[in-house]
């Protein structure tokens, strides 16, 4: 099955919001994945909202990667609840997802990234965030308070014009 991704576009206060949503699934030759992603992107303030469940892999991780990259949002800051996400990835997934970051990190800025991972996985997260400590900022918090104000303290690339 293929990935559908359905813009919905809003106006709040004086600048422009785009919310994307999906329900991704992988084909059927694959492992089954079931990933519920809620994205707002916020281009005035540099920020993209983002809510995840079901589950996780790096396959997950790398589409997201490309989707971040295509809609120039890399830049921005980005606070994630991943409190319903299922991980199907291990430390090595993530060094392989690292080396990744590292050739897209030659060409473009990566954004400072909060998340609160889901519970009993929140070791795995701070392994992440030590993997990719000199690629890009990315700090797994234990609430949406303490990640909401981590993110505030990191200014946005479009917040920075």
């Amino acid at each position: 099955m293929r990935e559908k991704t359905m813009p919905i576009f809003m106006l709040r206060g004086a600048h422009f919001v785009r919310d994307i949503s999906r329900k991704s699934r992988q084909s059927p030759r694959r492992s089954p994945l079931n990933m519920e992603i809620s994205l707002q992107i916020d281009h005035y303030a540099g920020l993209v909202r983002g809510t995840f469940g079901g589950e996780v892999s790096t396959t997950e991780l790398q589409r997201g990667l490309d989707v971040f990259i295509a809609e120039g949002v890399l830049g921005y800051r980005k606070l994630y609840d991943g409190t319903q996400l299922l991980p199907r990835f291990t430390v090595m997934d993530l060094q392989n997802l690292r080396t990744r970051m590292l050739r897209v990190a030659r060409s473009m800025v990566i954004g400072p990234t909060a998340v609160v991972p889901p519970q009993g996985h929140f070791g795995l997260y701070r392994m992440w965030e030590d993997l990719m400590a000199d690629i890009y900022e990315i700090h797994p918090c234990r609430c949406m308070a303490e990640a909401e104000e981590w993110i505030s303290s990191h200014p946005s690339i479009a917040m920075r014009h």
